[in-house]
């Protein structure tokens, strides 16, 4: 690659991917299809589940997505938001390409993947540090993208 002395790559050798947290996750899977032609073709997402089945797309049907698009998802243990229904995660898993990667933080809560104020009775309870969860969520995303 066309790299400077500091390891920089130039503008033309950037490969963008997109993710998000929460409903943010749920805005790049809507973006997924639509951007495939300029992104690395993987989507991070961070404390996204299936149980606001309303926001969620379809990767695993669409043509340009099924086959070309790699999902890794991150849940913490204790998110109090993301908490699914057998039945939600089938449905869930199932609009996802196959072969996505879901990992699950022991110990970690929806706002846990972000850097505002925690609410317990909203969030989860966080029995592990937020800098725990962040690193946790750090190394797995960027062993995700860089495969």
């Amino acid at each position: 690659k066309n790299q400077n002395s500091d390891g920089v790559c130039s503008k033309d050798e950037i490969v963008w991917s997109i993710g998000g947290h929460s409903m943010g996750g749920y805005a790049a899977l809507s973006l997924a299809p639509h951007l495939i032609e300029y992104t690395s073709n993987k989507i991070v997402l961070w404390a996204v589940s299936g149980n606001f089945e309303e926001f969620m797309v379809d990767l695993s049907s669409n043509p340009q997505t099924s086959s070309r698009c790699k999902v890794l998802v991150i849940l913490g243990s204790l998110d109090a938001i993301c908490k699914q229904t057998p039945l939600q995660k089938e449905k869930f898993i199932s609009k996802l390409p196959a072969g996505s990667v879901h990992k699950k933080i022991r110990g970690g809560n929806h706002s846990g993947f972000a850097s505002y104020p925690s609410i317990d009775a909203i969030d989860g309870p966080r029995t592990i540090s937020l800098e725990k969860q962040h690193s946790i969520t750090c190394r797995e995303t960027a062993n995700f993208l860089v495969r």
